[in-house]
């Protein structure tokens, strides 16, 4: 089995969950290390599928950040080959730009932990209704960019603050704005990381009322992950042993 490609953007933002289930599972990723230097490839041929997360950078930042050209490019490259894409964050942002679509900053910044909404589309969609249910659908944020739902992608959820939290486009590429797969450790770093930005956050004291709301939603977001994970890669082809139905 060819192995995922995962891009990821600073050092404190890895693959969280996502790295322990496809570990689990023996998935083979291979991990390019943009923000150390990593080169990204022209073509998405030697991979099974491309797996893009988030950083704190715009995506048309190309000047300071030029790896962000190269990636729409990888990512227009793996629509055009019918390889899985999934972007989170800045992924998916990417994702909407490489299909025409405007990422601009919104007019707040959503952080912490917040409900999304799943359409009926999501709701009915064989990965994301792993967030449906109702103690699942609080989520972790942590962004202030946004983007309209690019042209022929379908919708699958909202936020209050946001319209477009996750989206698909055909049946392989899936872009979340939101942050399944955070870890504890993941949680502790980046509201040390990001203080500065954290600043003009709408949260009282937001460090401090990020880490205690951790506590009580993680462990739910971390069984709703596993099953994203599950059914995300069961849908596009990328499990080991594919299930029929789940």
């Amino acid at each position: 089995m060819k192995s995922i490609l995962a891009i990821t953007h600073a050092a404190q933002e890895g693959l969280g969950t996502i790295a322990h289930f496809l570990r689990n599972e023996e998935i083979p990723v291979d991990i390019l290390y943009t923000h150390a230097g990593d080169k990204v490839p022209l073509s998405i041929e030697k991979y099974s599928g491309l797996i893009v997360m988030g950083g704190g950078m715009n995506v048309d930042e190309t000047d300071k950040f030029p790896f962000l050209k190269q990636e729409c490019l990888l990512i227009q490259n793996a629509i055009a080959s019918k390889r899985p894409v999934l972007g989170i964050c800045l992924g998916a942002q990417l994702i909407a730009k490489s299909l025409g679509a405007k990422v601009y900053q919104g007019n707040v910044k959503e952080v912490g932990w917040l409900p999304i909404h799943l359409t009926d589309d999501g709701r009915r969609d064989p990965a994301i209704s792993a967030f449906s249910d109702a103690l699942a659908n609080t989520v972790f944020h942590w962004h202030g960019d946004t983007f309209p739902l690019p042209e022929k992608a379908t919708l699958l959820a909202s936020s209050d603050l946001y319209p477009t939290q996750a989206f698909s486009y055909g049946n392989l590429i899936y872009g979340l704005q939101f942050h399944f797969e955070i870890t504890q450790d993941m949680v502790n770093k980046w509201v040390i990381a990001d203080k500065e930005w954290l600043k003009n956050a709408p949260l009282q004291n937001p460090a401090n009322t990020i880490i205690e709301s951790t506590k009580t939603y993680l462990p739910q977001l971390e069984r709703s992950a596993h099953i994203f994970c599950r059914k995300f890669f069961n849908h596009v082809g990328l499990l080991k042993n594919k299930i029929a139905q789940i």
